[in-house]
C-alpha cells in the first residue's frame, strides 16, 4: 500500500494541512508519484502499521493505529501523517528515512496489519 508515494520522516508538523503541503511538493519534486491525500486505500474504519529501527543499537518499535475520519474508509494522507508525528523519534538521526511503502502482514480481531518499509 501506498507504492510510488515519496517521503522522508523526521519533522514535526504543527497541522495535517501544513503536513499535506509538504508532503505535495515534496512528491512534486520526485516526479510521478501515486500521492493524493484525500484519496481513500482501506475501506477498514482501523489499521495498524509496524515498524522497527533495526538500525539502532536497541530495538525501537512502533506500533501506529490509524482510524478512519470519514465513513467509507481510511484516506493515504491520514496514514502518513499519523506515522509520521508517531515515529519522530525513531527517526531522529537516522539515515533509513524514506518511506518506501507499506506491506500488510496479516491481521488480528478483524484489523488488517501493515509493516512500513523505510530505505536510505
Amino acid at each position: 500500500m501506498l507504492d510510488y508515494v515519496y517521503w522522508s520522516f523526521g519533522t514535526s508538523y504543527d497541522t495535517y494541512e501544513n503536513f499535506v503541503k509538504a508532503v505535495d511538493d515534496y512528491n512534486k519534486d520526485m516526479g510521478e508519484s501515486k500521492w493524493n491525500a484525500h484519496q481513500i486505500v482501506s475501506s477498514h474504519k482501523k489499521i495498524k502499521v509496524n515498524f522497527e529501527a533495526i538500525w539502532k543499537d536497541e530495538d525501537d518499535f512502533v506500533e501506529v493505529t490509524i482510524e478512519a475520519s470519514d465513513p467509507a474508509g481510511i484516506k493515504m494522507g491520514e496514514i502518513l501523517y499519523k506515522i509520521n508525528q508517531e515515529s519522530l523519534k525513531i527517526f531522529e538521526g537516522a539515515d533509513a528515512t524514506f518511506f518506501e511503502g507499506l506491506h500488510e502482514e496479516g491481521e488480528e480481531d478483524g484489523v488488517p496489519i501493515y509493516d512500513m518499509w523505510t530505505g536510505s
